[in-house]
């Protein structure tokens, strides 16, 4: 093979190389900006909304045991306020849950994982209506004094048991969104380093092209002078 076309195939080889880096580096770098947004946008937002979740469920359910004891204290005033404040308390986790299920609609995740958070879901709506169901009549039940019938209501028995699975519900929906975003952080990591690997490898390969061409380079410009040494010496 001639020289010139070895030159060639060198500068044609480089300029592929330099290409290909460019190519896979902008795809690894459109994969981490995407992960990236994942998490900011949807599921970080969807991991406070589950932890949030639960400390509405742990604050409603203070509530209730608050207006109880005020109420068997005789203080009907506060009870009042802790009603006041229950019910500002449910429309916030009522507009929570409807929020996640907006921002879920939005997730790229497996189908599988948004399918388990969904469960999660309605699995919180139903003992949430179950343990609001039991709450309201033990309020009535308070505003009527009614107090022994009350606290049938709000402690133990089934408001134990609704309360329970609905903070196992919550547990597990956070559970699935910590998971969710360790693994789009290490796909983030992976991706950074395949970038630093990726380009110190062809920068490697780029060197050796380019060093190659050079003496190939130089062996021609040998060549040309020796042919032209030896033309002057022939006259």
């Amino acid at each position: 093979m001639k020289n010139n076309t070895r030159i060639l195939i060198g500068f044609l080889s480089i300029i592929i190389l330099v290409f290909l880096q460019l190519a896979f580096t902008y795809q690894l770098q459109s994969n981490i900006l995407e992960n990236t947004m994942q998490i900011k946008d949807v599921e970080a937002p969807l991991e406070v909304m589950a932890e949030r979740g639960a400390g509405y469920n742990i604050m409603l359910i203070e509530e209730v045991h608050g207006a109880l004891l005020h109420a068997q204290q005789g203080e009907y005033s506060d009870v009042e306020e802790h009603k006041a404040v229950y019910n500002n308390l449910d429309l916030d986790e009522k507009e929570l849950r409807k929020n996640a299920i907006i921002l879920l609609g939005q997730s790229k995740i497996p189908l599988q994982t948004k399918n388990q958070i969904e469960g999660q879901l309605k699995t919180i709506d139903e003992f949430n209506l179950k343990l609001i169901e039991l709450e309201r009549k033990g309020f009535e039940e308070i505003d009527k004094k009614e107090l022994k019938t009350a606290n049938s209501f709000l402690i133990g028995g089934n408001h134990k048991i609704y309360k329970n699975e609905l903070f196992l519900a919550y547990s597990n929906w956070a559970k699935i969104q910590q998971e969710l975003t360790l693994t789009t952080s290490k796909n983030i990591l992976n991706d950074s380093q395949k970038i630093i690997y990726l380009n110190l490898g062809i920068s490697i390969v780029i060197m050796i092209m380019v060093i190659i061409t050079l003496f190939i380079i130089r062996s021609f410009v040998a060549e040309k002078y020796s042919q032209k040494e030896k033309g002057k010496f022939k006259r």
